[in-house]
């Protein structure tokens, strides 16, 4: 997610469409070591342009201009490494193996305003604040975790997942650094268990080290953009 508005195009086999001056309000993104990385997003748009010739019939061709950017294929869950750092230190630097699945969600509450311009559509953006809240499942093997639960230390949680192959032999990269908070540490233990689990649950607060409540980093191409809130 990020202040600022983009535009969004598609072609579904008849029908090119330009939808211009898209707000995104929900990101989440759900992962687990045995399926595939899932990310969703919720947003408004101003409008739904057709591109192109509207007469032409039958549509068969899209009328998007073509970009170099390369196609995105499904990312596996497995593919991750998960880090958690005290919140002095720097994130990413400690490996933490316990982690089996989880969400992240992203809110950021919005709406279109109109205006009296003449036109329906809206004009502006109104935004609230933002929120984020990560959970989780762990193998429970160690009270680490639970320890910094018990005394409320806040810690950096980063996940790292990897893709394919992009240009300049660089690795498809998706990353995300929580100032994580906890405020659910629940164990779970049951006799058909093969193995003690721990479910967690927390939020991001804002944090000077990274100068935001998260930082998302995607490396898709030669040059990565950061969008921190």
């Amino acid at each position: 997610l990020s202040p600022y508005t983009t535009t969004v195009e598609w072609f579904l086999g008849s029908e090119s469409t330009c939808v211009p001056f898209v707000a995104w309000k929900d990101l989440q993104i759900d992962f687990d070591v045995s399926k595939e990385l899932m990310i969703k997003m919720t947003g408004i748009g101003q409008d739904r342009l057709p591109i192109g010739n509207r007469g032409t019939t039958p549509l068969t061709a899209s009328n998007i201009v073509s970009t170099s950017q390369p196609i995105d294929r499904p990312t596996a869950g497995w593919s991750c490494n998960v880090y958690m750092d005290p919140i002095t230190g720097t994130a990413g630097t400690t490996l933490f193996g316990q982690m089996l699945s989880g969400s992240i969600k992203i809110q950021n509450p919005l709406e279109g305003i109109h205006t009296l311009s003449n036109r329906q559509v809206y004009q502006q953006i109104g935004r609230s604040k933002w929120d984020l809240a990560l959970d989780a499942k762990l193998v429970y093997t160690d009270v680490v975790q639970l320890e910094q639960y018990r005394q409320d230390n806040k810690q950096y949680v980063q996940l790292s997942f990897y893709g394919r192959q992009v240009s300049n032999n660089q690795i498809q990269t998706f990353t995300v650094i929580i100032p994580f908070k906890f405020n659910k540490f629940d164990p779970v233990s049951v006799p058909s268990g093969k193995y003690p689990e721990a479910s967690i649950a927390g939020i991001g607060e804002y944090d000077p080290g990274i100068g935001a409540s998260y930082k998302l980093t995607v490396l898709n191409s030669i040059q990565p953009p950061n969008y921190v809130s």
